[in-house]
């Protein structure tokens, strides 16, 4: 099971932006009517749980339930606990079914999609050699050099760096 739909992968460190980032791109896409899903890795460990278990979904959770989910008007929310949930390929395909234009991953800094990096400082440009696949770089910091055939912006660049971004986009988006 696959996915068909194109990946943006924004990476960098905690605090790096990376959140606020993925806000911009997805209102940029909407705006210009594409349908956008998000996938983020939480990575500063512990269990998630997102349910409340005292509403009826967190009830079927704790009596066992794998996967458990609730519709209201146009709203569908769905958990499905699973320990072979290791990294964005497993995840991904349940995506497809949803008749997105895209999917954005925040986080994930090991998996090989097109990515956008963010670096706070010189000590983040490990991240540039240990990623694949970049489309662009954006640093806090404007006196840091990176490899000239990647895309270079400093954080105050928003409107440069959402067109280049956007860019990319509307050329994968059918």
């Amino acid at each position: 099971m696959g996915i068909d739909v194109p990946v943006l992968q924004v990476v960098g460190f905690q605090n790096s932006g990376k959140t606020t980032l993925v806000e911009q791109i997805v209102r940029a896409c909407a705006q210009k009517g594409f349908r956008v899903g998000t996938l983020k890795h939480h990575g500063h460990g512990g269990r998630l749980d997102p349910v409340d278990q005292h509403k009826d979904t967190g009830k079927h959770r704790l009596a066992g339930a794998v996967m458990s989910g609730v519709q209201g008007g146009d709203t569908f929310q769905i958990t499905l606990e699973d320990k072979s949930f290791s990294g964005p390929e497993v995840l991904l395909p349940f995506y497809s079914s949803a008749g997105l234009d895209l999917v954005i991953i925040e986080g994930f800094k090991r998996y090989n999609y097109p990515k956008v990096v963010l670096l706070r400082d010189r000590a983040d440009l490990n991240l540039i050699e240990q990623s694949s696949e970049i489309i662009a770089v954006i640093s806090r910091e404007k006196d840091i050099t990176v490899n000239s055939a990647v895309p270079f912006f400093t954080s105050d660049q928003s409107g440069e760096y959402t067109k280049k971004i956007l860019c990319w986009i509307e050329r994968r988006v059918q």
